[in-house]
């Protein structure tokens, strides 16, 4: 029996070990292949999430840059009400010192509009 087994073992021995290496190099192909694969979508995800990352920070960076325009808005308005104030205010202090110069060039006759910016000569 030992005899037959040898002589099976040695019978066989090249169909065997032929099929086992033909079987072993398609999976060592195989799985060359899987791990090309997977290296290959692996640079890919570095490279689609390093593009995310900086297509985040470009986001951020535009919003930062969105809230100081609404506030440089926002205190551009808020000056322009101010100044749009204190320019009402202005022609409501100019439309009184006229009416009072109005007012006293008709009951005083010293009195004389000149070019110097003296309004009242003499009213002392």
């Amino acid at each position: 029996m030992a005899e037959e087994t040898h002589w099976k073992t040695w019978k066989f021995k090249d169909i065997i070990t032929s099929a086992f290496e033909d079987e072993s190099l398609r999976l060592r192909k195989e799985l060359a292949s899987f791990e090309e694969k997977f290296n290959h979508q692996d640079r890919l995800y570095a490279a689609v999430k390093s593009e995310l990352d900086t297509e985040r920070a470009h986001k951020a960076t535009l919003e930062k840059a969105l809230e100081n325009a609404y506030s440089l808005i926002k205190r551009g308005d808020k000056e322009a009400s101010n100044l749009r104030r204190l320019l009402r205010g202005l022609y409501r202090q100019k439309d009184y010192l006229n009416d009072y110069i109005k007012k006293i060039r008709g009951s005083a006759p010293s009195i004389q509009d000149n070019q110097s910016g003296n309004f009242i000569k003499n009213a002392f």
